[in-house]
């Protein structure tokens, strides 16, 4: 009866409760029991077309901090180094029938890397997007020394934000990337740990 007419500490009690509970429990619970429906590859030099398509897709362009059409042979060779490139990752995730769904890419530099994903049309606003930022990030945890990743999203980008909230970002911070305002979403080891 005491808690009933005390509106003061009801309130307390929710605040502190929002504190200990984010109410993400039943998106983990879909990224554990969906992991096996995405598969991650490294990338190839015969995935050059398949990324190229992705990444000057319209929508992407929109939200990339250089929303240019790339060239071709600047994809080409840009594509090409990195294959080469210890400190590069790029991964391509396809469904359990084999079909590419998407890609992933990591820079990474000391115990951090920088993340970009896209995912093709035919396969967005399906929750796929956060499947594959917590996938990828898993699997580059295990493989590495990384501890964290970061990505930098276009504050109007409502459409990333979310992905990487339902895979596990615990806060957001300010950025400037090529001129522009960014957010910087932070995923950390302990995150994506089983």
């Amino acid at each position: 009866k005491a808690l009933v007419a005390d509106h003061t500490k009801r309130l307390e009690m929710e605040w502190n409760a929002r504190e200990l509970v984010d109410g993400l429990g039943s998106i983990r619970v879909w990224l554990r029991l969906s992991e096996s429906s995405l598969n991650l590859r490294a990338a190839t030099s015969e995935d050059a077309r398949l990324i190229f398509d992705w990444a000057n897709d319209p929508a992407v362009r929109a939200v990339s901090f250089s929303s240019d059409p790339i060239a071709w042979e600047n994809h080409l060779t840009w594509f090409t180094a990195k294959l080469g490139d210890a400190n590069y990752r790029i991964w391509v995730a396809e469904d359990k029938a084999g079909t590419p769904v998407g890609q992933v890419r990591f820079q990474i530099d000391g115990d951090a890397a920088t993340v970009s994903i896209s995912l093709d049309a035919g396969h967005r606003g399906k929750n796929r997007g956060s499947l594959l930022i917590w996938k990828a990030c898993r699997k580059l945890f295990t493989a590495s020394a990384i501890s964290h990743v970061l990505a930098y999203i276009k504050p109007d980008n409502k459409a990333s934000v979310r992905p990487f909230e339902k895979a596990g970002s615990q806060g957001w911070d300010e950025a400037t990337v090529k001129g522009a305002s960014a957010w910087v979403c932070r995923m950390e080891q302990a995150e994506t740990a089983d």
